[in-house]
């Protein structure tokens, strides 16, 4: 049995190998994400991202926690449309430790575009 430890706090994300599997040098065996790193991304339509800004204040409903709230600051706005044309990513930063898991989903509810 092998037992690893990782450097720094976080979650396991992704496992690229399982028991009984050969791992060759270099092969990364899993994901872990540092949960005090956790973002929160998006698409907007591009009718409301020329109302956004950077340091604007969100809120994140967690669907999947019975509607829990977070607070989110707008971090970062793309200066390109998604391929779609429609749309821009945006990025949300979170509060050090929030209890937001990697992959989850929320609907995100900006003050000034709603």
């Amino acid at each position: 049995m092998l037992t690893n430890t990782a450097v720094s706090t976080g979650t396991v994300s992704a496992i690229a190998a399982h028991a009984g599997e050969t791992a060759q040098p270099g092969m990364p065996l899993l994901t872990i994400t540092a949960l005090g790193q956790v973002h929160v991304e998006a698409l907007a339509a591009a009718r409301i991202v020329r109302r956004l800004h950077v340091g604007m204040t969100a809120q994140a409903r967690q669907e999947a926690k019975s509607g829990g709230k977070l607070a989110l600051i707008l971090d970062r706005i793309s200066p390109t449309a998604e391929p779609d044309g429609r749309t821009f990513r945006i990025w949300f930063k979170t509060a050090p430790g929030a209890a937001l898991s990697p992959g989850e989903a929320v609907r995100i509810v900006i003050g000034a575009a709603r």
